[in-house]
C-alpha cells in the first residue's frame, strides 16, 4: 500500500512459489512448536474456531471460507507462537503461498490443504511440540508436492501444445506442397 498512490499488487511468478515454500518451511516449524509450548486457552479458542472453519469450508468446497480460515489461522499462529520476530518473518511468505495455492489449485486441494490444517491445528492444542512441527513440516511438504505436481502439469501441457503445433505446421506444408504439385503440372 502506497500513501496517495493506491494497492500495489505484486505480480505472481510460478517460479518463485518454490522459493516461497522453502523459506517459509523452516519459520512454520519454529512457530509450529512455540505455539505447541505458549498457545493460551483464549489461543486454543481461537484456534478451534478457525479448526471449525477450515472442516466446513472442506465439507462444503467453499475456497473463500477456506482462504479466510487460512489467514485467520496464520493470525491465530503468530500470536500464538509468542515469537513476533519469526511471525513478521512468515507472514508475507503465508500472503503469496495463499495467493499461489489459490491460483494452482487442483480439485482435491482444499481438502488436503483443511485436513493438513486441522491436524496441525490438533496438535497444537495437544501441547505436543514434536506432533505440531511433523504437521507443520506435512503441510509444508504437501504444498511442495503440489507445486511439483503444477509444473508437471504445465510442462505437458506445454509439451502437448508444441506437438500440436508442430502437427498443425506438418499439415499446413503437406497441404502447401500439395497444391504446389498441381500447378506445376
Amino acid at each position: 500500500i502506497r500513501p496517495r498512490a493506491g494497492v500495489a499488487v505484486a505480480a505472481l511468478d510460478p517460479a518463485d512459489f518454490a522459493k516461497v515454500l522453502e523459506a517459509r518451511r523452516g519459520v512454520e516449524l519454529v512457530l509450529a512448536k512455540s505455539a505447541a509450548r505458549y498457545a493460551s486457552s483464549a489461543d486454543d479458542e481461537a484456534f478451534a474456531f478457525v479448526g471449525s472453519q477450515m472442516r466446513e469450508a472442506e465439507k462444503t468446497g467453499d475456497v473463500d471460507l477456506f482462504l479466510d480460515a487460512d489467514k485467520a489461522f496464520d493470525t491465530v499462529l503468530a500470536g500464538a507462537a509468542a515469537n513476533p520476530y519469526a511471525a513478521r518473518l512468515a507472514a508475507p511468505l503465508q500472503t503469496h503461498s495463499r495467493r499461489f495455492w489459490f491460483r494452482l489449485k487442483r480439485p482435491d486441494s482444499l481438502a488436503k490443504a483443511a485436513g493438513r490444517h486441522v491436524a496441525l491445528i490438533e496438535a497444537i492444542m495437544a501441547r505436543d511440540e514434536l506432533a505440531a512441527v511433523e504437521a507443520a513440516d506435512a503441510l509444508a511438504l504437501a504444498e511442495t508436492a503440489a507445486r511439483a505436481a503444477a509444473d508437471a502439469e504445465r510442462e505437458a501441457e506445454r509439451a502437448a501444445g508444441e506437438e500440436r503445433e508442430a502437427r498443425a505446421r506438418a499439415e499446413a506444408r503437406a497441404a502447401l506442397g500439395g497444391r504446389r504439385h498441381r500447378h506445376a503440372m
